[in-house]
C-alpha cells in the first residue's frame, strides 16, 4: 500500500472512530457533520473528501461493528472439548460489546428503526450470526453433547440472551461483572433453569 493510500485509509478511520462515538452518544438524528468534525479535530472539507454526508459515515460505522462482532466468534471444533469453545464464544461477544459499549449502543439501539436500509442490514447481520449458532447447536447435536430439540430456537435463545445482558449493561440497570454474566449465560444456555 502506497503512503497516499495509506493516509487516506488513516483519515477514514479517524472519521469513523470520532462519527461512531458522535452517534452512540447523540443517536442517528441528532448527530450532526459538524459534531463528527469537531471531534475528528479535521476540516469540514476533509470529510466530505471521503464520505459524501452523514449516512455514508453512518454506513460504514454499522458494517465495520458488524465486522467486529462477526470475527469475536470462533468456530466450534467438535475434536476438542466443546463447552470451554462456547464459553469462549460467549465470552468473546461480550468482552467486545462490553469493551465497545459505543458500538454496543449503536448495534441494539441506534441503528435499529433507523430506516429500512439499517433495518435490513441488522436484519441480515443477526440472521447470520444465529445461523452461525445454529450450526454450532446442531453439530453439538450430532456429537450427542447438546440435547435434541429445535437447534433454530436454541440458537435464538443464546443469542437472545447475550444481547439482553449487553442492553440491560447499557442501560446501567444491570451491570454484572463480565465473568459472571458469562458463566450464567453459559450454565443457562447448556444448563438450562430446571435443579437436577
Amino acid at each position: 500500500m502506497g503512503r497516499s493510500a495509506r493516509i487516506h485509509g488513516e483519515r477514514r478511520d479517524q472519521i469513523v472512530v470520532a462519527a461512531r462515538r458522535e452517534f452512540a452518544h447523540r443517536g442517528y438524528h441528532a448527530t450532526q457533520v459538524s459534531h463528527i468534525v469537531r471531534r475528528a479535530g479535521i476540516a469540514r472539507g476533509t470529510f466530505y473528501y471521503h464520505y459524501a454526508g452523514k449516512r455514508q459515515v453512518f454506513d460504514d460505522v454499522l458494517e465495520r461493528i458488524l465486522v467486529i462482532v462477526d470475527a469475536s466468534l470462533g468456530v466450534i471444533d467438535p475434536s476438542r472439548p466443546v463447552r470451554p469453545q462456547v464459553v469462549g464464544n460467549i465470552a468473546g461477544l461480550v468482552r467486545v460489546l462490553v469493551d465497545n459499549l459505543d458500538l454496543a449502543r449503536i448495534l441494539l439501539h441506534v441503528a435499529s428503526g433507523l430506516d429500512e436500509l439499517a433495518d435490513s442490514r441488522l436484519t441480515a447481520f443477526w440472521d447470520r450470526l444465529i445461523g452461525r449458532v445454529e450450526e454450532t447447536v446442531r453439530e453439538g447435536q450430532r456429537i450427542g453433547y447438546l440435547r435434541a430439540g429445535d437447534p433454530s430456537v436454541m440458537a435464538m435463545g443464546l443469542v437472545g440472551t447475550v444481547k439482553e445482558l449487553i442492553y440491560q449493561h447499557l442501560l446501567g440497570s444491570r451491570r454484572l461483572p463480565v465473568a459472571l454474566a458469562v458463566r450464567e449465560a453459559v450454565r443457562f444456555a447448556l444448563d438450562g433453569m430446571e435443579r437436577r
